[in-house]
């Protein structure tokens, strides 16, 4: 059985040969280590098959620079939108991550009205996005075939980056006493985020992954009646043509999501991403969501993958297997990627013991 058919089969909730692995790296040495040298194209789809991965995405920054210094900057236009008075940005990059994201230091707005004065435009239509991110798409997705490899698209929603932009306190401003500013701002994102979804139907993406981060350990980061209200409307708007095309959803979201589980099925959505041991019981989710929601991830990345020994890594995997793979809806893998201080060891342990107590109908 291939990669794809083992995923589509996990994600239909049946049993395929063995528990597929899905999983990502922000770790330059381990990508080094495995992927060996050459361009980035080259290296990350090859790192991730040698790695025993049965999906895989990214063609990341491999150039080893160093990546403790820091750049600040500023600009008119973020996230496709373009604002009438400049935002400054700073860079700092881990040394040993391939990817990292910039933070928003200076904002040309301290009110909600400011906000609601300002003028703010998008920098590219849908179908300029559309065409841009198809290319860069399909040119991923052909180095990841060229292993076997099913590589999803995937895109940030539409509230991700509302606290990177407004700042935690008047973002919480903005829930309570300014919800239209923020519909504002949503609205202009969620061109970009459907452009993204649309790309992935034209390039016929194995499956779409949306990432849209609203919890943390203890539970979510916003009011429920404000994700109803808000933010799930504006979801079933960019994920619809992957809906009508037929394309497997995976939501991504780190934390604990369980209050809004139901609704992100209602949704259309297939598929977690991450379930983190320390934030939600993937045992419990399993009982209590059955077929109606696959689960991705449940290997601890903060802790055991980092700081474990090969030992802890093992069993962990072996008893997560033991509790939900059998009847399928479970893709195994760490709680969200291969964080930058992982050890090699760890990772290739984690993924040979998936392959090792991870074989159906023996679960």
């Amino acid at each position: 059985m291939d990669s794809y058919e083992r995923l589509m089969r996990a994600l239909n909730f049946e049993e395929p040969d063995r528990v597929p692995i899905w999983d990502t790296t922000n770790n330059l040495k381990i990508v080094r280590e495995v992927g060996g040298e050459g361009p980035p194209e080259e290296v990350c789809p090859k790192a991730c098959y040698r790695l025993g991965l049965d999906v895989g995405w990214g063609i990341f920054d491999l150039s080893g620079i160093d990546r403790s210094v820091e750049r600040i900057w500023e600009t008119f236009e973020w996230n496709n939108l373009v604002f009438e008075q400049p935002l400054t940005l700073r860079e700092y990059r881990c040394r040993n991550a391939v990817y990292f994201v910039p933070n928003v230091i200076k904002r040309p707005f301290k009110t909600l009205e400011d906000i609601r004065n300002m003028k703010v435009e998008l920098a590219k239509s849908e179908d300029e996005l559309v065409e841009e991110i198809y290319s860069s798409y399909c040119e991923e997705k052909k180095h990841y075939e060229k292993y076997g490899i099913p590589a999803p698209a995937g895109g940030e929603g539409v509230i991700e980056q509302l606290p990177l932009l407004f700042g935690w306190p008047l973002l919480a401003r903005a829930i309570h006493h300014g919800r239209d500013v923020l519909g504002k701002i949503m609205d202009l994102l969620l061109v970009g985020s459907r452009a993204r979804v649309k790309a992935a139907v034209e390039a016929e993406a194995p499956v779409f992954v949306l990432c849209d981060d609203i919890a943390e350990k203890h539970g979510l980061l916003y009011p429920i009646d404000f994700l109803r209200e808000m933010w799930l409307p504006r979801i079933k708007k960019i994920i619809q043509p992957a809906l009508k095309a037929g394309i497997p959803l995976i939501y991504h979201s780190e934390g604990n999501t369980e209050a809004i589980l139901n609704d992100i099925i209602e949704v259309g959505f297939r598929g977690h991403h991450p379930i983190e041991p320390g934030s939600m019981d993937i045992k419990r989710l399993k009982e209590k969501f059955g077929d109606r929601l696959a689960l991705l991830g449940g290997i601890d990345n903060w802790d055991l993958l980092q700081n474990g020994s090969p030992k802890d890594v093992e069993y962990a995997v072996k008893e997560t297997i033991r509790k939900v793979a059998p009847g399928s809806g479970f893709c195994c893998g760490s709680s969200g990627e291969l964080n930058p201080h992982t050890p090699t060891i760890n990772a290739i342990t984690m993924y040979n013991a998936i392959k090792k107590y991870g074989m159906y109908p023996k679960i």
